[in-house]
């Protein structure tokens, strides 16, 4: 679980992932939602607790999805490192 002001994120794993991982990328994905969604938000939620996050978020929850499942193929979230950059034969 985590709580940032009115948001509740849940995740859950089915392949082992450590709690501390999952905790990681819950925060990534607030990270996201705050960069897509803007401070009426907070107004919003204000007026109504129960409201529903994902009218806002007008399709965008696709690209959450897919940088969700980038982190579980990419170490750098796991490690809290930056990615890796691939760089060509005769620079290395």
């Amino acid at each position: 679980f985590l709580v940032r002001g009115p948001l509740y994120l849940v995740a859950s794993s089915s392949c082992g992932d450590t709690v501390p991982y999952l905790s990681r990328q819950l925060a990534a994905l607030h990270a996201q939602l705050l960069s897509v969604l803007t401070s009426k938000v907070e107004e919003v939620f204000a007026r109504n607790a129960g409201f529903d996050l994902r009218s806002l978020l007008g399709g965008t929850d696709r690209a959450l999805q897919r940088m969700l499942r980038g982190a579980t193929s990419s170490p750098s979230l796991l490690l809290q490192a930056p990615p890796a950059m691939r760089a060509p034969p005769a620079l290395r």
